[in-house]
């Protein structure tokens, strides 16, 4: 029963991620911060195909690599099932962090510019703030020194993620100055 309950989990958890993912994916698409085709829905069901289609794709591509890297030696980590879902994981959790730490901090400044008359100090700061502060503990557990390899590499294949995107995001904002200005409405 142990074994049925920890798959059920995992399902569950895949389906929640793959869910959240692609509703990330479909509002940049949306907002012009990503590829417009993201942002597109299904015309029968107003489902964002597109997005989830573009994220599984995303998602195989980079477990078809880490694979086939593991499988030829160019990494020591793990080739099992399980050691490469410890790793995906581990690795798209640092990642995961710093998206919720900007999140964290994006919401005061996002309430304060477009609903001032709902802005609340104890909601859009303090909690925030106190979000914040509880990714310390997973943040220094994930990115402590000491780790084997590969895990010992992920900080830094995090940060150079981050710096990446925000490269990304620069350019893109750059050459289209109303890109994301959509963040927040509803069409």
């Amino acid at each position: 029963m142990a074994w049925v309950a920890g798959i059920v989990s995992v399902l569950a958890t895949l389906v929640s991620g793959a869910n959240s993912q692609a509703r990330m994916l479909f509002d940049a698409g949306r907002t012009g911060l990503l590829p417009a085709w993201l942002g597109r829905l299904r015309p029968r069901a107003d489902t964002p195909v597109n997005a989830l289609l573009g994220m599984a794709g995303v998602a195989l591509g980079i477990i078809g690599v880490w694979w086939a890297a593991h499988l030829i030696g160019a990494d020591r980590g793990s080739t099992n099932p399980v050691g490469l879902y410890a790793e995906c994981s581990t690795m798209g959790t640092i990642v995961i962090l710093f998206v919720y730490f900007l999140t964290t901090l994006a919401l005061p400044c996002f309430m304060w510019r477009r609903h001032r008359e709902s802005f609340s100090t104890l909601r859009h700061v303090a909690i925030p703030i106190l979000g914040a502060l509880t990714l310390i503990v997973p943040f220094v557990e994930l990115c402590k020194p000491g780790q084997p390899s590969p895990y010992s590499e992920f900080p830094y294949i995090a940060l150079a993620t981050v710096a990446a995107a925000t490269v990304i995001a620069c350019l893109t904002v750059r050459r289209h100055p109303s890109t994301g200005s959509g963040e927040g409405t509803t069409r």
